[in-house]
């Protein structure tokens, strides 16, 4: 491994020409703070620009330094391609389990908003995008959906050169992936929950003054969810006005019945979600 190592091989994946290196934390012989800083160092060292990624999996606190020390940070054990698969004895890391909605409820305690920025990302891990068998359709998109609505990094663990048209139509969506890349580089949070029907709502403010927003079911089977939110509720939206305009990204297309509206509420399978992007209606002129 790297530990002793770190000016050596910072040099030589430098001269290699790498632009990204990912470091684990696997059988590590001091606290992962200590570890990842040599690291950093050495790698800014050769003056090459290097993304650095840290894989230590959400423990010692790493949502507080590790975007100090990187650019992207695990913040929880491997993500496995399961909607639900428990944290079972052995696996290193913080978390309630593997699967994408355990992820998505673990993130629902962290806060994403309070230590993602431009340059320090959080990873919630790969994309498992359509699976056989385990992945389908709608966890795929869901699972797409919230790692956008976070600013995660969008690593596929797919041949890109061979995906379906289904596999592109979730990876290759450009309004679903202009909420991740967006320049206000911050990350949505939960606003509203109901445990006893498993209806959520996340939010994210963008660069221009819009919302995305996340009507959420995290029931895994048959029951149905019905989600609604009023835009006034959302963190940040113009207290001058309540109204909106709303475009459905998955869809691709504006929700006429929402126009000028202050609020929506949708009927929301079990897994799926509705993927809003909402522009504040603008003021009216003085002058009218």
């Amino acid at each position: 491994g790297s530990y002793q190592n770190f000016e050596i091989d910072a040099n030589t994946v430098a001269e290699w020409g790498m632009d990204l290196v990912k470091a684990d934390f696997c059988n590590a012989k001091a606290p992962a703070r200590e570890l990842y800083t040599n690291f950093s160092r050495a790698l800014n060292a050769t003056g090459r620009p290097i993304l650095f990624s840290l894989c230590e999996w959400g423990n010692e606190n790493v949502t507080e330094w590790g975007g100090e020390l990187g650019q992207m940070f695990r913040i929880q054990m491997d993500h496995i391609p399961f909607w639900h698969y428990p944290k079972t004895k052995g696996v290193a890391g913080a978390g309630i389990g593997q699967g994408t909605g355990d992820i998505i409820e673990y993130v629902s305690t962290l806060k994403p908003s309070s230590f993602v920025r431009p340059h320090a990302w959080l990873d919630p891990d790969f994309l498992e995008t359509l699976f056989p068998i385990t992945m389908d359709y709608t966890a795929s998109r869901t699972e797409m959906s919230f790692w956008c609505l976070w600013s995660a990094p969008l690593i596929v663990a797919t041949d890109v050169r061979k995906m379906s048209t289904e596999k592109r139509s979730i990876l290759m969506n450009p309004e679903v992936i202009a909420i991740d890349q967006d320049a206000l580089g911050v990350a949505g949070d939960i606003v509203a929950r109901d445990d006893k029907t498993g209806a959520q709502v996340w939010a994210k403010p963008l660069h221009n003054g819009d919302f995305a927003v996340i009507l959420y079911n995290r029931n895994r089977i048959f029951k149905n969810a019905h989600v609604s939110v009023a835009w006034k509720d959302l963190p940040g939206f113009p207290k001058e006005g309540t109204a909106a305009n709303v475009r459905d990204l998955w869809s691709k297309r504006d929700i006429e019945e929402a126009k000028d509206s202050t609020g929506y509420d949708a009927e929301v399978a079990p897994r799926d979600v509705v993927f809003l992007r909402v522009s504040p209606a603008q003021a009216p002129s003085l002058d009218e």
